[in-house]
């Protein structure tokens, strides 16, 4: 019934990975002429909001209230459990969405990014930064992975495959969140002593938009987000 496979999103779950982005993520124009912009900061800032939940640097260069940050830290979590069901092959219910999401927002207390210095690139009318962004990806699932083989021999060999067709939606739905619950229970329990692999280097753009707005280039965030967990 389950399956392991790598990240490998559709557009549909791509999407929801930005959605968080959309007119969300952005600084006002005149902050670089009459205040000066820190794209470096912007881009730390924006991070820390939408991975460990620390908003009151985005709330300054965004303007933004608190229900505005923590909406963003709040579906970034929840776009990322759509990866967990691509990841493991599940459709979740609404309870175990909800572990899923707490569980991700313990992970991400352990990710681990540096922002480097902006560099600006104002051509014309139009102006740019440079910041990298330099991620240690978690590699959470090949720490479980020993843990997971183990808990799948025993989870899988509960049932027959004649006993796994005959069942009703209700007993497939109770099957799956004893599944989840349990992939769950493996993650948080490796948590702490969670490894990291090489470190890649991102470059990601701070573009001005044409309403007079900075804005994090949405690609960029995406391959940083692709980044911060190794799936």
């Amino acid at each position: 019934m389950f399956s392991i496979k790598k990240k490998l999103l559709t557009a549909g779950a791509a999407a929801a990975l930005a959605v968080t982005l959309t007119g969300c993520h952005a600084v006002m124009y005149f902050q670089q002429e009459v205040m000066g912009f820190d794209a470096s900061g912007y881009v730390e800032a924006t991070l820390d909001c939408q991975y460990k939940a620390e908003f009151q640097e985005y709330k300054k260069l965004t303007k933004s209230t608190d229900e505005e940050a923590a909406n963003i830290y709040e579906e970034g979590m929840e776009a990322e459990s759509i990866s967990f069901e691509y990841f493991y092959n599940v459709t979740l219910n609404d309870d175990d969405r909800a572990k899923v999401i707490d569980m991700y927002k313990l992970l991400y207390t352990k990710a681990q990014y540096t922002v480097g210095e902006a560099v600006r690139n104002k051509s014309g009318s139009a102006d740019r930064y440079m910041v990298e962004v330099r991620v240690k990806p978690l590699q959470i699932f090949d720490n479980i992975q020993s843990d997971y083989e183990v808990f799948w021999e025993e989870f899988s060999g509960r049932y027959t495959e004649e006993e796994l067709l005959a069942m009703t939606n209700s007993e497939q739905e109770g099957y799956i969140s004893a599944y989840v619950g349990g992939v769950i229970n493996l993650i948080n329990r490796h948590i702490d002593t969670v490894t990291y692999g090489e470190e890649t280097a991102i470059q990601v753009r701070v573009e001005e938009t044409t309403d007079g707005f900075y804005e994090m280039n949405k690609q960029d965030f995406q391959a940083v987000d692709m980044a911060i967990i190794a799936y």
